[in-house]
């Protein structure tokens, strides 16, 4: 008897394995993905696990396999596609829609549908398909990306509050920035943001890049009057717990905040913003420009946090620091 060794398609493999597998290949750490994909490590770590089931919305986690794909030089339509299949999406039952479409049109029309036909008509379609696919992919890449901005709905508003939240919509697969700090966006290219406003005028940029660098982008002008307790700030005095005040300048940052382990902040603050935390137990905070945030701790100045345009993750601050 002669046996035969018959191998396992790599494809059959999990999504996280097949994943991994090509970031090992490229020798990348999952913290060089979370730079280059923005998406979070512990959602990588899930992927990796296809612990999918702990991931945010559909939308957002066949977003993260995408760009988790790309990262790692691996076909994101393909990767995506088996998600949907693993996760049990219904296929279309266009066959026998078209065999019900075939019969009618046999029995109300004169003329008979060949197999021969059929097989030219579907490499018409075939090829009228792919001459349009290959017309938008080389007209998206050689135009500025589609930037749409929903939300506000002026380019020049007036405002007592500190905080704006700045929602729109790009071409799939382009990069948006505000005031240059890179933001996410959904893989239909749907981005939304809060934006720490400082007192008096301030400008905002938002601007869309695709793949080849090609721009576009919008300015909008908010006009900030904050109350008085606000420019001023909390009252001085003992201080019961945590408090960490974020200065930023002398340009923006993103930064993400958790305050005893529930998230209270994820945005860009715009250069000469500040902003005040309090915690009973501990602080943990993402900088998106340690260059440009001044960190308070209970009054103590622990200066700023790195260099221009570097990147820290994950710094916590806790009691033990300040007893």
């Amino acid at each position: 008897m002669v046996f035969k060794l018959k191998k396992i398609s790599v494809s059959r493999r999990p999504i996280g394995t097949r994943l991994k597998l090509a970031r090992r290949r490229k020798r990348f750490s999952l913290e060089e993905v979370e730079e280059i994909t923005k998406v979070k490590k512990r959602y990588l770590e899930d992927i990796e696990r296809n612990n999918f089931d702990n991931l945010p919305s559909e939308v957002y986690t066949k977003g993260f396999l995408a760009k988790y794909a790309e990262a790692v030089g691996l076909n994101s339509k393909k990767i995506v596609d088996s998600y949907k299949l693993t996760r049990g999406t219904d296929e279309d039952n266009s066959a026998d829609h078209y065999g019900e479409f075939a019969q009618k049109t046999i029995k109300n029309s004169k003329f008979s549908l060949t197999p021969k036909l059929v097989v030219t008509l579907i490499f018409v379609l075939l090829f009228i398909g792919l001459a349009g696919y290959l017309f938008i992919q080389v007209r998206g890449f050689a135009s500025a990306p589609v930037l749409e901005i929903t939300k506000p709905e002026q380019d020049k508003l007036s405002t007592t509050s500190s905080g704006l939240t700045i929602e729109g919509k790009t071409d799939p697969g382009a990069s948006v920035f505000i005031n240059d700090q890179p933001i996410s966006c959904d893989l239909s290219g749907n981005f939304s943001e809060s934006v720490r406003l400082r007192d008096g005028i301030n400008e905002i940029k938002v601007s869309a890049k695709n793949k080849i660098n090609r721009e576009s982008s919008k300015i909008i002008n908010v006009s900030v009057k904050l109350p008085v307790i606000a420019k001023n700030g909390s009252v001085k005095g003992a201080i019961s717990g945590l408090k960490l005040v974020v200065k930023i300048g002398p340009n923006p940052s993103w930064l993400s905040v958790d305050v005893d382990g529930k998230r209270v902040f994820q945005g860009i603050m715009l250069k000469e913003t500040s902003q005040e935390f309090l915690a009973e137990k501990d602080i943990t905070v993402s900088i998106g420009n340690a260059g440009s945030a001044h960190l308070y701790l209970n009054n103590k100045d622990l200066g700023v946090q790195g260099k221009e345009g570097e990147v820290r993750r994950d710094l916590n601050f806790n009691l033990g620091m300040v007893q």
